[in-house]
């Protein structure tokens, strides 16, 4: 029976073609001809489209040399030593101690002849500064098309790019991007804004429906604003900046979405601000207390109004739910306006939720009053979750490498705009709001003499969200207190 060898084939460049890339089939034709010169059989071909760079994980480079280094196998192919690592002598110094064949086809390189181990120390040595010399030809270059406010990478939805990698308005998407800023400001869920672009039908950016998450990561795009990006693994794309400042990449006189229109539909999809105008008909606004404020357990999507009972949107919708929960709306507006009434009649003169129902009930009965401290408490909430997200993304370990001085600039801006935030807020004066109608016991009296549409505001006023599990069986008695769970106003804040 024939020895056995592994083929190691590696193309640097990822392609759409994938690990069937010309460049891979021709490694491992080449590759199968040696073993049968050699007098082997192939046991195995392991096929990779990653760099051999060192900040690089290769999970099949990894299995390759873990079964020729436990005997596994008795020896590994590779095409040259470039493909095989440029980490430089430290990646075979091992392998050559181990006695273990390897074979380097291109440079006629075997680790079981002595005569060769100078000779692959240097070629891996030469293949670590190849590598070192074209990551930073390749560093500078884009950190120079950077600094000019080109667009590197395919464009996103909403634009197109020239020749020069500047960015233009794409008239067919970027109105579509203009109505959901607009959308987002005006207070329209994720979800909401999702579902009436595929009423109307729209395709999405991948040519498919449209689905909340995308929705929420255009909101959440500078580019709409013109600003050049940077991407971080696993995160929204954040605003390069160069000596601090953010870069244009969007061409001259092209349409972007203003700053504060921006930034203010952030704040609003994210819960820190209100709706610009709350109390503006928008499609879709429930006539009932509960409906908008009651989720499912089991899926924690929202209940929908089904005659006299508001059940799993997700379940009603034809989507399974683990645990999909269904209640009378009677019962269940009963229960939350009597807990609401309770909590509102104990509350001491210092519970932060008096803070919370005194600043919302003032955005309701004095907007124009209210709207320059809401905005800007809601940028200082903003900017703080900023800073949460970005100390998070430090220490995950998404800015390490050439990204780590780009942290440095993004946390300085981030402090710079907190300060100001903070500035902002306090040259601003609270208006004094009287709410003792709703203290003292006379909370339930309040709402029962309201019109449906101020019962609705008034619960919201200290309630962020009810939470409804289902019921232990068919047609059992609903219990409020086993069923219901009331997330207040200051624990969401």
């Amino acid at each position: 029976m024939k020895p056995q060898v592994d083929l190691y084939v590696r193309k640097s460049k990822r392609v759409s073609e994938g690990t069937d890339a010309l460049s891979i089939r021709a490694q491992e034709d080449r590759g199968r001809r040696w073993a049968d010169q050699n007098g082997y059989g192939v046991r195995k071909v392991w096929r990779e489209n990653e760099s051999a760079f060192r900040a690089v994980e290769r999970p099949e480079f990894e299995k390759a040399l873990a079964a020729v280094l436990s005997d596994e196998v008795p020896a590994l192919w590779c095409f040259a030593m470039d493909r095989f690592s440029r980490k430089g002598a430290r990646s075979v110094i091992d392998l050559l101690d181990s006695g273990k064949r390897v074979v380097f086809d291109y440079e006629d390189l075997d680790t079981s002849r002595k005569r060769d181990r100078r000779w692959i120390i240097q070629r891996a040595e030469d293949a670590f500064e190849y590598s070192d010399r074209l990551s930073y030809n390749v560093r500078t270059t884009k950190e120079r098309q950077r600094t000019e406010g080109k667009w590197l990478a395919r464009p996103p939805y909403g634009w197109t790019v020239d020749k020069n990698r500047k960015l233009h308005n794409n008239p067919k998407t970027w109105p579509v991007v203009e109505r959901i800023y607009a959308e987002a400001e005006a207070g329209s869920s994720t979800r909401v804004i999702a579902k009436g672009l595929n009423v109307d039908k729209i395709p999405g950016p991948g040519g498919g429906k449209w689905h909340s998450a995308t929705v929420r990561q255009i909101v959440h795009h500078p580019v709409h604003e013109g600003w050049l990006t940077v991407s971080v693994k696993k995160t929204t794309p954040v605003a390069y900046l160069n000596d601090g400042k953010r870069v244009r990449c969007a061409a001259e006189d092209e349409a972007t979405i203003p700053a504060d229109k921006a930034a203010r539909a952030r704040r609003v999809i994210s819960g820190f601000q209100l709706a610009a105008n709350p109390e503006a008909p928008r499609r879709g606004r429930a006539e009932t207390t509960m409906v908008g404020l009651c989720v499912c357990a089991g899926c924690g999507y929202n209940m929908a109004r089904s005659g006299g009972s508001l059940l799993c949107n997700q379940q009603r919708s034809g989507i399974a739910c683990p645990a999909p929960a269904s209640v009378s709306i009677t019962a269940i507006e009963s229960y939350v306006v009597d807990a609401w009434s309770a909590r509102l009649g104990a509350s001491d003169p210092e519970d932060a939720l008096l803070g919370i129902v005194a600043d919302r009930y003032a955005a309701l009965n004095a907007p124009q009053e209210t709207a320059a401290i809401s905005e800007a408490k809601a940028a200082l909430r903003g900017v703080e979750q900023e800073a949460k997200q970005l100390a998070a993304d430090y220490k995950a370990g998404m800015f390490n490498g050439a990204l780590r001085a780009h942290f440095a600039n993004l946390a300085a801006d981030l402090d710079l705009r907190k300060a100001e935030a903070e500035e902002r807020l306090s040259a601003l004066e609270s208006p004094r709001v009287d709410i003792t109608f709703l203290l003292e016991g006379y909370a339930r009296q309040a709402y029962d003499n309201a019109e449906q549409s101020t019962r609705r505001d008034l619960v919201r006023l200290a309630i962020e969200r009810v939470t409804v599990t289902k019921a232990p069986y068919k047609g059992a008695r609903f219990s409020g207190a086993e069923r219901v769970r009331i997330e207040w106003a200051e624990t969401a804040a």
